[in-house]
């Protein structure tokens, strides 16, 4: 697993230090400093965690509308994820399936999710 985040790099992994999951993560990739431009929707941050590795070979999965566009940009299968009720209806605006965190993650073993 690769962690894109338009946080800070920096940031993601004193989180991931605290919590024990270094050792679970691949890579972090977070906003590019002074490149504003850089931050999702746009592909690029992304795009520098696969390298010259095909989008084929991922899947990402956001929380937010930007994250979804940010996918499709990059070429990237995407899923939205839900984390708060108001956010089931926003990825619509695409074509990737929005899942609620409780009615397709949690209570359910689905392994169907595209």
């Amino acid at each position: 697993m690769i962690v894109v985040s338009n946080n800070a790099a920096q940031a993601i992994q004193g989180y991931l230090d605290k919590h024990a999951l270094t050792s679970r993560v691949r890579g972090v990739v977070g906003r590019v400093p002074g490149e504003p431009a850089s931050m999702k929707p746009s592909p690029r941050l992304l795009l520098d965690a696969m390298g010259t590795s095909p989008a084929s070979e991922y899947v990402f999965l956001g929380d937010a509308v930007r994250d979804v566009e940010a996918g499709h940009a990059a070429g990237v299968p995407t899923i939205g994820y839900a984390n708060k009720p108001r956010k089931v209806r926003a990825p619509s605006r695409s074509t990737s399936r929005c899942y609620p965190w409780r009615k397709h993650w949690r209570r359910s073993s689905r392994t169907d999710i595209t």
